[in-house]
């Protein structure tokens, strides 16, 4: 995790502030093993650029984020 924004201490900050649910930064789409994570949750992030029809359904497909996550489901570590 080279340049992440998050560690596991950030997601235990959250659940001590009380939080049941947070989402990151991390690109990504949510998995039923998430929710033994739920201050981790990864989020889809349409920008300017990529709110054409044709770029929501491949995004909502999730082929791109198996792909930067190299297949990985869940990543909150």
């Amino acid at each position: 995790m080279i340049g992440a924004a998050f560690r596991p201490r950030d997601f235990q900050l959250a659940r001590d502030a009380g939080f049941k649910t947070a989402v990151t930064t991390r690109k990504g789409m949510l998995f039923p093993d998430h929710r033994e994570h739920l201050t981790a949750l990864p989020r889809v992030s349409l920008n300017g650029d990529y709110q054409s029809l044709t770029y929501t359904a491949l995004y909502l497909s999730g082929a791109p984020f198996a792909l930067l996550n190299r297949f990985q489901k869940v990543n909150a570590g």
